[in-house]
């Protein structure tokens, strides 16, 4: 009896030959198949591997994860090969293609930020541009602080028109996200309101594919003259030091300077004073404050208890 052929898996892989792939796939002017077939293997990368990768190129990242995973990295944890399409499908499923442009996370686990845990992340669709799909947002009272979409660049260019274009010949000064039947309707503070362009993804079976940020200018710059500004963390990044950061953002803010054996303090005060606010609307990942420093009591406050000794300088 003949042996069944081992199935394609890139789990064997090692992080170079993981770039190599990627890297060529997502080439605009990368090789034919044949002398990329060779390229791959020259570098130790099985045939059979090789020539399953390349199935990606003409749909390579239209099915988009956080965090930058991408269906090559996913399969390592939560895709297995099917023999009979020959191609990659969602562990969970015996239905659903690797590439379909369907939400991201919303019928299977998948694996975030290279750890152990797993999490099923539906996406929020736009009500006005329904073509368009966010992963991640934050708001504030309404009012659109940070949101993170996905779409064709013909959808992504159309959506940052209708944001430049004037409220009164058309212009959208709003959005609303939508899914499982909740609806979201945030404003958008058009002056403040900053658009990048994070990451492109060329060669997909929809066209190019972008991945756009749009945020209150306060998250990147924050607003010196009146000593406020937003603070956005990353739930699932065990690198991030919140407290750090957010130490950084208040005395960036302070009208004087602040040693860093007094952060237990002041933070506390400035709990207590409101000058330090969570944000009521995030989607599973983020979260976020609102910092002002520009309230009177709160300026009195540290000043007194630095007049008093309660903040000494040893």
């Amino acid at each position: 009896m003949n042996a069944q052929p081992m199935e394609p898996t890139f789990s064997a892989l090692t992080e170079i030959q993981l770039n190599a792939l990627e890297d060529l796939l997502s080439n605009d002017e990368a090789s034919s198949d044949e002398e990329l077939i060779a390229f791959f293997t020259s570098e130790g990368i099985p045939e059979a591997v090789a020539r399953q990768a390349l199935t990606y190129r003409d749909q390579y990242l239209t099915t988009i994860y956080l965090d930058g995973h991408t269906p090559i990295r996913l399969e390592r944890d939560a895709w297995r090969y099917d023999p009979q399409s020959r191609r990659f499908v969602p562990a969970c499923s015996d239905t659903q293609p690797l590439g379909a442009m369907t939400a991201p996370g919303a019928a299977c686990p998948i694996s975030l930020d290279g750890g152990s845990m797993s999490t099923s992340i539906p996406l929020w669709r736009l009500e006005e541009a329904p073509e368009l799909f966010l992963d991640s947002f934050v708001a504030d009272g309404g009012r659109a602080v940070f949101l993170s979409l996905w779409g064709r660049d013909t959808a992504i260019h159309e959506l940052m028109a209708n944001l430049t274009l004037p409220v009164a010949e058309g212009g959208w000064n709003g959005v609303t996200l939508q899914r499982d039947g909740q609806s979201i309707p945030l404003n958008l503070d058009r002056d403040r309101l900053v658009k990048r362009t994070t990451r492109t993804y060329r060669q997909t079976r929809f066209g190019s594919l972008l991945n756009l940020w749009l945020f209150d200018r306060r998250c990147q710059d924050p607003d010196r003259a009146n000593r406020q500004c937003y603070a956005i963390f990353n739930e699932r990044d065990p690198r991030q030091d919140k407290s750090a950061m957010l130490w950084s953002r208040l005395r960036d803010l302070a009208a004087f300077p602040l040693l860093d054996h007094w952060r237990p303090r002041v933070v506390q005060l400035l709990l207590e004073h409101g000058a330090i606010r969570q944000l009521d609307q995030t989607s599973e990942r983020l979260s976020g404050v609102w910092i002002d420093l520009s309230l009177a009591t709160v300026q009195d406050a540290i000043g007194q208890l630095i007049h008093t000794g309660d903040l000494a300088t040893q």
